[in-house]
């Protein structure tokens, strides 16, 4: 197996979500860490926008996404309401995938200590990321998707993805900006990328 096949981006299962709990109290500090209790009441809830990254048989990062009702995203766009405080009924379950409407991609997170290249693991995850999101639902149905940056790294990512900031850090609980985009932004961020590539 050649190096480029041993990444993969799998749908995560309980074990694996254990994991990242684990893995995010390494990376995040204060109230960006979300206890493991609350991952697994978030992913019974609606297990479909929880990932795993792989290298060869071995994780190395995960990214979840929330299809919050909305009440909840209401309250998390206006920033009066932290990540750790949303509830599984504040979810959508896998039953419910047709009215599903907003996303809140609550984490990316690579595991600081992989040896392997970041950059492939990234590039790999921007191209599979409408694949991912229609795990949860109809991709044409899907409004906005809101996210928080915790890190510089993170809102370069944000932006790469066409998600732009619609609320300064200082106005939320959280501390931290919240950047909102659309698939419609993620394809032309998209073509715009493929278009510099080619000069």
């Amino acid at each position: 197996m050649d190096q480029e096949t041993q990444y993969r981006i799998m749908p995560a299962r309980e074990q694996d979500i254990r994991w990242a709990a684990r893995l995010a109290e390494k990376v995040y500090h204060g109230l960006d860490v979300i206890p493991e209790a609350t991952m697994m009441a978030w992913f019974h809830a609606n297990p479909h926008g929880f990932s795993t990254f792989w290298y060869g048989d071995k994780p190395f990062g995960n990214f979840d996404i929330l299809p919050l009702r909305p009440d909840a995203i209401r309250r998390f766009v206006e920033g009066t309401l932290l990540e750790r405080e949303i509830d599984p009924g504040d979810l959508f379950s896998d039953t419910e995938s047709g009215e599903i409407r907003d996303l809140h991609w609550e984490s990316i997170i690579l595991d600081p200590d992989f040896a392997g290249s970041r950059s492939r693991m990234m590039k790999m995850f921007v191209q599979a990321y409408p694949e991912i999101l229609g795990r949860l639902c109809p991709l044409n149905q899907i409004e906005k998707v809101y996210a928080i940056a915790a890190s510089k790294q993170g809102a370069g990512v944000l932006r790469r993805m066409g998600l732009s900031v619609v609320s300064e850090a200082e106005e939320r609980l959280d501390g931290h900006p919240l950047y909102c985009g659309t698939m419609d932004g993620y394809r032309a961020a998209m073509e715009r990328h493929f278009r510099s590539l080619r000069g």
